[in-house]
């Protein structure tokens, strides 16, 4: 009598359904990620749109006290060696 010998699974490291769940993972692992990039892009967005309002708040009033002292010719009036830029908020905004 001979024996018999029964291989299962001998399609290799890449069967079709190896391959189909590797692309299903590759999906969920997109739609997974892509909210949370548009979150961070959102996030940071917003930060940097404030960061540059502030920054071209703050230039605008240096260059209103730039101004200002340009046009003082009186005594009293600080030196042009000696700017002092006041950013602090206004009580009325």
């Amino acid at each position: 009598m001979s024996a018999r010998y029964y291989c299962y699974g001998s399609g290799g490291p890449f069967t079709p359904f190896a391959i189909i769940g590797a692309f299903l993972v590759l999906v969920a692992t997109f739609f997974i990620a892509l909210p949370l990039f548009l979150g961070a892009v959102v996030a940071f967005g917003a930060a940097a749109a404030y960061l540059s309002w502030r920054i071209n708040r703050a230039i605008k009033k240096a260059e209103e006290e730039f101004l200002k002292q340009e046009r003082c010719g009186d005594a009293h009036c600080i030196e042009h060696t000696e700017y002092v830029i006041d950013i602090t908020p206004d009580r009325d905004e």
